[in-house]
């Protein structure tokens, strides 16, 4: 069943649209599945989001899998990186949850997983390491791109240098500034994982990609970071995948298995 809800998020200052499923089947769903979506043509592209459901075949996941999955649209392509304002770690990891349990009171005291693809991807590695309260991590062909724009990779950042960029002009500039990003585990999301407490458990991560997906090589650089680091992982590479909803949803499928 799909549900659409909206609510004031005082972390992040504005009001935020939902899209729930719950499984048709049960009235106790597992588990809880955040799904962060990737970036749009141009922020606030609400009807790009709205199709989300229906591209990923979420319906089918919920009641195969007997959880329950909330998309919260975020109105910016940024990455999921905090910034004044706009407090991304504290929403998803207090308020949606908090939010989630007040629409179904039946998943109190249920495992909540934080997924996302794309730019959903990066983000659900960065703000599950940044918050710890997520056991387990879904990233599915995640846009891990910060090495791309410490070094200014034209690839990403077009033909200007990153210092030429307009702040207003990509979403790069929630990235800013450059000068630091190799060292910010704010923004980073290698470095958070190499700055995460040796004394704290670490979470299990799930990680998917295309094999002709452009970011399957920086997600290959991911892979050997959570080796070094010594974090629980699976990779699943899809021989022959793009960076598209059909690789999407067979990487959210393989990675509800592997969770649970």
């Amino acid at each position: 069943m799909l549900q659409k809800n909206e609510f004031k998020s005082k972390y992040l200052n504005t009001q935020i649209k939902t899209t729930m499923l719950t499984p048709d089947s049960v009235k106790d769903p597992k588990a809880v599945l955040i799904l962060l979506h990737g970036s749009f043509t141009s922020e606030g592209d609400y009807s790009t989001f709205d199709c989300i459901p229906n591209e990923l075949n979420l319906q089918r996941l919920c009641d195969d899998n007997k959880i329950l999955v909330i998309l919260p649209f975020m109105e910016r392509n940024c990455y999921y990186i905090s910034s004044n304002g706009f407090d991304c770690d504290s929403f998803l990891a207090k308020e949606l949850p908090a939010f989630a349990c007040e629409k179904h009171p039946e998943i109190k005291g249920k495992e909540i997983v934080l997924g996302g693809y794309s730019m959903g991807g990066y983000g659900a590695v960065l703000v599950g390491i940044h918050t710890r309260r997520f056991k387990r991590i879904l990233s599915i062909s995640g846009a891990f791109i910060q090495n791309d724009l410490i070094i200014g990779n034209p690839e990403i950042c077009g033909q200007s240098t990153p210092d030429r960029i307009a702040e207003t002009e990509s979403f790069m500039h929630y990235f800013k500034p450059f000068s630091d990003l190799e060292e910010s585990s704010d923004r980073n999301v290698v470095r958070a994982l190499q700055t995460f407490p040796v004394e704290i458990e670490k979470p299990s991560i799930f990680l998917s990609c295309g094999s002709l997906d452009r970011l399957y090589k920086r997600n290959l650089v991911l892979v050997r970071e959570l080796q070094e680091q010594s974090f629980e992982y699976c990779f699943t590479p899809f021989e022959g995948g793009k960076h598209d909803f059909e690789c999407f949803s067979s990487g959210i499928q393989e990675g509800v298995k592997w969770l649970f």
